[in-house]
């Protein structure tokens, strides 16, 4: 199936978290910047996304899709999901169905928050977390996302060895056959899915959660 990317698919995939398409929540709680998507038709299958979240409210229901939050900015969120409470520390995730009735609460102010989707029935994403040291690389390869969690980094490739700098929620989408060479200090979450291909394009979501 093919994959939309939120920038280019060639070069190093670099997107820089201040050029990341964002699309407001409908109920003025947040917003998402979506990095990647999976569709068949107009069938969206996998997306992967990062929200803003200001505010306390409700998620958007996603059927046929299973979810996956990850905080990774802020103190956490207190999600109630079908009448059940869940305290989401920074760097905890939760799964949760796309059917699921969802509030969010921010018991220590706003976040960020990774959002992983894959259609019910897919097999789930592969996550990585690495911790990125001086002296050490990386190589995140080309059909892997990766969002520089914490610290600061540069990335190369073995045809372009120019660096390019990689800050706070930056991302590096899958690319066209290009593995890219990290290096520096701090933290990096690398994702994949077993169905991603690199390919062009965005899809933009009008959507909260």
């Amino acid at each position: 199936m093919p994959s939309e990317m939120a920038g280019p698919a060639e070069d190093l995939g670099l997107v820089p978290r201040a050029q990341q398409r964002t699309t407001p929540w409908r109920n003025g709680g947040g917003v998402t910047r979506e990095l990647a998507a999976g569709l068949q038709g107009d069938d969206l299958w996998w997306r992967i996304s990062v929200a803003s979240i200001d505010r306390d409210g409700a998620f958007s229901a996603f059927p046929r899709l299973e979810r996956r939050l990850t905080v990774i900015a802020g103190a956490g969120v207190a999600l109630t999901i079908d009448g059940h409470e869940h305290l989401v520390r920074c760097g905890d995730s939760i799964e949760f169905s796309g059917n699921a009735v969802v509030r969010c609460a921010l018991p220590g102010g706003p976040v960020e928050a990774l959002n992983v989707m894959t259609r019910r029935g897919m097999p789930g994403p592969v996550e990585t977390r690495v911790r990125l040291e001086p002296g050490s690389t990386t190589i995140v390869l080309a059909p892997d996302l990766a969002v520089l969690l914490a610290g600061s980094a540069h990335v190369t490739a073995a045809d372009q060895p120019n660096p390019q700098r990689l800050e706070h929620l930056d991302a590096l989408l899958p690319t066209l056959g290009r593995d890219r060479h990290v290096a520096g200090a701090g933290q990096l979450l690398v994702l994949r899915l077993p169905s991603m291909q690199a390919g062009g394009g965005r899809r933009h979501e009008d959507r909260a959660g």
